[in-house]
């Protein structure tokens, strides 16, 4: 908090983490059914996730001659997660042409949001009870991300896709209020 040219001023930064490393492996299981003819042999996933916001906050204020009063808030935020999702299974399935089958499945995505929020606010006191306040606020954000799908069957085949998608979302409001106390 510091006092600049007549403005209170005041900012604040921060940051927050997540971390997650889930796993799950299974072996020799007949599945729901125990008469189940296809056996899983093995199974391993794992699904770690990596996440962090970073944000800011400025604040201004200022009021003029016991009249007139000027507020801003401007909040800054970026958030961003990374993850994998691996799979492997391998399992026997005695009356298929092929009797033991891998599948390997993975998976990468990430994502990443940009947000700015801004208020600005003015209020007039007019007469000792009667007040007006005007506050325009501004609201936007940027989602972006994407992933990379991979799955491999052995003996069979192969398939990758590929996706991205990007949000844009801004959102502007002008607030007019009279107040009489």
């Amino acid at each position: 908090d510091a006092n600049l040219l007549g403005f209170n001023v005041s900012g604040t930064y921060g940051f927050r983490s997540f971390r997650d490393r889930t796993s799950y492996s299974l072996t020799n299981s007949p599945g729901d059914v125990p008469t189940n003819a296809n056996v899983i042999q093995s199974m391993e996933r794992i699904n770690p996730i990596n996440g962090l916001t970073n944000f800011g906050v400025l604040s201004v204020q200022r009021t003029f001659a016991d009249r007139f009063d000027f507020t801003a808030k401007i909040v800054h935020t970026v958030s961003s997660t990374d993850w994998l999702f691996l799979e492997n299974v391998r399992y026997v399935s005695p009356t298929a042409p092929n009797p033991v089958v891998n599948d390997n499945y993975d998976v990468t995505g990430d994502s990443k949001r940009v947000q700015t929020r801004g208020d600005l606010g003015l209020t007039w006191r007019i007469t000792d009870g009667f007040r007006v306040s005007n506050t325009f606020t501004y609201d936007g954000f940027n989602i972006n991300g994407g992933t990379v799908y991979n799955q491999v069957v052995t003996p069979g085949a192969t398939t990758r896709t590929n996706n991205y998608t990007a949000t844009r979302y801004r959102r502007y409001t002008n607030t007019l209020e009279g107040d009489y106390q």
